[in-house]
């Protein structure tokens, strides 16, 4: 189900996220169980709880956010590649980019942009090479 998926990633990032975020994250299932939210208002708030704090990390740190959703786009299961790095369950590649964004954040927050459309562009070329093998003539 889709919020078991939700579930599962939050679980990968929970240790990498502000402890703000985390209580705030932990009230919304408890509000869950006790039946004060929907199944999708609960999944809609956690995914604009985790974009929200995500992209004020680092720009480049999207993916996680598109993992919590099911969304085949991100780079953990869109390409080969990545997802030979990571491993079965996406942890290593999550936590590399929470990495890159604690790095970075410490940075200038102009940095961000530029590295977003890096990351953008690099993801696109990932999935070209697992659909045809002709992606990397970019």
């Amino acid at each position: 189900s889709p919020q078991e998926c939700v579930k599962e990633k939050l679980s990968l990032i929970h240790g990498f996220l502000q402890a703000d975020v985390q209580n705030q994250l932990s009230e919304l299932e408890a509000k869950l169980h006790c039946e004060e939210l929907s199944e999708e208002r609960y999944l809609a708030k956690v995914k604009a709880l985790l974009h929200q704090e995500l992209s004020a990390e680092n720009g480049d740190a999207v993916s996680p956010v598109q993992t919590s959703n099911g969304c085949s786009k991100n780079g953990t299961y869109g390409s080969d590649e990545d997802s030979e790095r990571a491993g079965p369950d996406g942890e290593e590649d999550s936590a590399m980019e929470m990495e890159e964004a604690a790095a970075s954040s410490s940075s200038s927050l102009s940095v961000p942009m530029p590295r977003a459309r890096k990351a953008r562009r690099s993801r696109s070329n990932g999935e070209s090479k697992s659909n045809g093998g002709t992606g990397s003539d970019l």
